[in-house]
């Protein structure tokens, strides 16, 4: 019996002994390369190496927004979080560091912490509970998506993360002094040179919001996850959020690095971080400053752009008024209670305004290349389209008698709103609104900014708002790029292409396209133009380019005045339901290009709000042209073998 025992209990030992070889030689050699990796991955950590983005220049290399040198407020995450086992650790050092008992470790360790938060809180400006809620809740959010991912603890629970960013120096000894978890490093952030110049264009940079995160990440799992959280934005990452910071992001954002350690031994691998690529934009830096300022000398709210004829590149910009984009941040409170004047409002690409009559050349050349009138065709006006309804359809001077019979050349000159109501009964809605659609008028202008918007275009309507459209109002609306740019097709006899803001790869591709009619219809819609601003019979501008006491340009251009009128906007200030401010007045309008022949540049000029007794579009945006026009002239754009213009 006993024999009978040993044997079996030896054929066990024996059968154990093999089913653990083949489960040992199972693990090493077939599933070895599989364990080996997760062992290695246990015994690692990842650290994240932030990327720097990419600056923004104009088009002759100044810097318009960089990423510079600072220092940051930074806590340690384990302070944020009270990490119980971090606490006991900072007790136990104070212990031995300062020869007291454990609950005197204790208080001295309250107190820092104390003294932290108030440093914390002196130098954001907001309460310990707020900053809980907000910055620290989004840390703790931003280490906690990385941590599930990567399905172990990272190093970042163990760092300290920015509080507060961009100081412009460093906390000193005393201010850190009797406090725990804080430090404050060298960093880097987002700085403006250019302050208010441009500051709708370059655009802004927030926080990356859920939706963001959700539309632009990839998937993160398995072994593709690091490549993913290189990429990828993670809670607290920033983010283009308008203009060319939105329009770039891509371009500019670059991707971080990482570095990975192993437990108690050095680094065992990492990836640099790949910088973000500068962008260059095609405008003038000094020529929007200057030119911006000849808006905002005159108190009102408006904007002013000009583009390369040839090459279709926007050299200015100008919507007023402005902010400062170093410190909008600051100012965001105060920026966004000004409901009057909205001045994060991109008016030049989004905003919409009825033209007035600078919708008049394009209704001419829609009437001329449909061969509804011709260049001899005459209508007469008395003021008003119709002798028997003498308050309807009428004139500008319809208190004057009216400009009597006229060519569509001189009806141009004189602005004549008679005419084009014939000009727009002929079209017909249906007509004003293709031409209108081949100027770009119901497509947004094209430059990619996210600000822009598409004009609105009617398509049906009686006779009677036939009539209204081809003097540029009965709901036509516009942005004052698409203004300029229409100004640009006329210049190139009816070659179309949409405006670009930024050089390079970076750019939107260009849509071109020829227009109907010929070149004797633009070149007479041209030869209207100019007479609008360079005929002393002209009732519009001629004054305000050649009158007493105005200094000559040196070259001729042509131009077009508008005023247009709109509804009344009411405005509520102080958010109690009831609007108190009541804006009203006319869109005033002056659009055209220069020089007269072999024109280089395209503009338009837009006012908002000018009452009818402060006169219309030729008294006070001609002016404002005029001078933009000399300082563009000054600052030797036509200079023989400039290639700023030329053609991309």
């Amino acid at each position: 019996m006993y024999l009978k025992r040993l044997k079996t209990l030896i054929v066990l030992i024996a059968v154990a002994q093999v089913a653990l070889a083949v489960r040992i030689g199972y693990l090493q050699v077939v599933q070895g390369d599989h364990y080996r990796s997760r062992a290695e991955a246990l015994l690692q950590h990842t650290e994240l190496v932030p990327t720097k983005r990419g600056s923004i220049h104009d088009r002759h290399g100044l810097v318009l927004a960089m990423d510079t040198g600072c220092f940051d407020l930074c806590l340690d995450y384990r302070l944020m979080t009270e990490s119980q086992r971090w606490i006991r650790r900072e007790v136990q050092k104070i212990r031995r560091t300062e020869s007291v008992a454990r609950d005197r470790a204790r208080e001295i360790f309250d107190r820092r912490v104390e003294n932290t938060w108030r440093l914390v809180e002196r130098v954001t400006g907001k309460g310990r509970d707020e900053l809980k809620r907000t910055v620290v809740a989004r840390i703790v959010r931003r280490v906690e998506t990385i941590r599930g991912r990567v399905g172990m603890d990272i190093r970042e629970q163990r760092q300290a993360h920015p509080i507060v960013r961009g100081l412009a120096k460093r906390l000193d000894t005393s201010e850190l002094a009797d406090t725990v978890g804080v430090s404050s490093p060298p960093s880097s952030t987002r700085v403006y040179p250019q302050g208010h110049a441009a500051c709708h264009v370059i655009g802004t940079m927030g926080e990356v919001s859920a939706e963001e995160q959700d539309r632009l990440n990839v998937p993160a799992d398995g072994d593709n996850w690091l490549h993913a959280v290189r990429r990828n934005y993670l809670p607290g990452d920033t983010i283009g959020k308008s203009g060319v910071e939105k329009l770039c992001e891509a371009v500019l954002r670059g991707r971080r690095g990482y570095r990975r350690y192993r437990r108690v031994r050095a680094l065992s691998a990492e990836g640099a971080f790949t910088p973000g690529q500068d962008v260059r934009l095609t405008i003038d830096i000094e020529l929007q400053k200057r030119v911006a300022e000849l808006v905002r000398r005159t108190g009102r709210n408006g904007c002013l752009v000009m583009l390369s004829v040839p090459a279709g590149e926007i050299l200015a910009m100008v919507s007023v008024p402005t902010f400062d984009l170093s410190r909008w941040r600051r100012d965001y409170n105060d920026l966004v209670r000004d409901v009057v004047n909205q001045p994060f409002k991109h008016r030049a690409v989004g905003e919409l305004y009825p033209p007035g009559s600078t919708m008049k050349p394009l209704a001419a050349v829609g009437a001329l290349a449909d061969k509804r009138i011709t260049l001899n065709t005459t209508f007469t006006c008395t003021g008003s389209m119709f002798a028997s309804h003498p308050h309807r359809f009428r004139c500008w001077i319809h208190r004057k008698g009216g400009h009597g019979p006229l060519s569509v050349r001189d009806a141009l000159m004189q602005s004549c709103n008679v005419f084009f109501y014939h000009v727009g009964e002929l079209l017909g809605v249906q007509g004003m609104s293709f031409w209108s659609r081949q100027f770009g008028y119901s497509q947004k202008p094209g430059t990619g900014l996210g600000e822009e918007v598409a004009g609105v275009v009617p398509s049906q309507g009686t006779r009677g708002e036939a009539r209204m459209l081809a003097i540029g109002q009965s709901g036509l609306s516009v942005t004052p790029l698409h203004v300029a740019n229409a100004m640009a097709t006329l210049a190139r006899n009816g070659e179309f292409r949409s405006p670009g803001i930024v050089l390079g790869p970076a750019s939107p591709p260009q849509n071109r396209r020829t227009l109907p009619g010929g070149t004797e219809v633009y070149a007479a819609v041209r030869r209207g133009m100019d007479k609008v601003v360079n005929d002393p019979k002209s009732m519009t501008a001629y004054k305000y380019f050649h009158g007493r006491g105005v200094a000559e340009l040196g070259f001729a251009l042509c131009g077009k005045t508008g005023t247009a009128q709109t509804s009344v906007r009411r405005v509520d200030t102080t958010g109690d339901g009831q609007a108190d401010v009541t804006l009203s007045g006319n869109m005033v309008w002056f659009a055209g290009f220069a020089p007269r022949t072999d024109p280089k540049v395209a503009f338009a000029v837009m006012l908002e709000y000018v009452p009818d007794a402060d006169g219309g579009g030729a008294k006070n945006c001609a002016p404002i042209a005029r001078e933009a026009l000399r300082i563009w002239h000054q600052m030797g754009y036509l200079e023989p073998g400039r290639k700023d213009a030329e053609p991309r």
